[in-house]
């Protein structure tokens, strides 16, 4: 019993990384494809200027 409690506060440590690495990438994608369809809406109305 007393090494299952030596195990699990590793498992929680690495099951949290690997959360915060996936909402990070999540992040970034999101990010990422905000940036570019801003930049395309800007680039669209600058273009309709007469």
């Amino acid at each position: 019993m007393d090494n299952f409690f030596h195990v699990v506060p590793g498992l929680q440590e690495t099951a949290v990384d690997q959360f915060a690495n996936e909402l990070f990438r999540k992040k970034t994608l999101v990010r990422i494809s905000l940036e570019v369809f801003i930049s395309q809406q800007i680039h669209q109305l600058n273009n309709q200027k007469y």
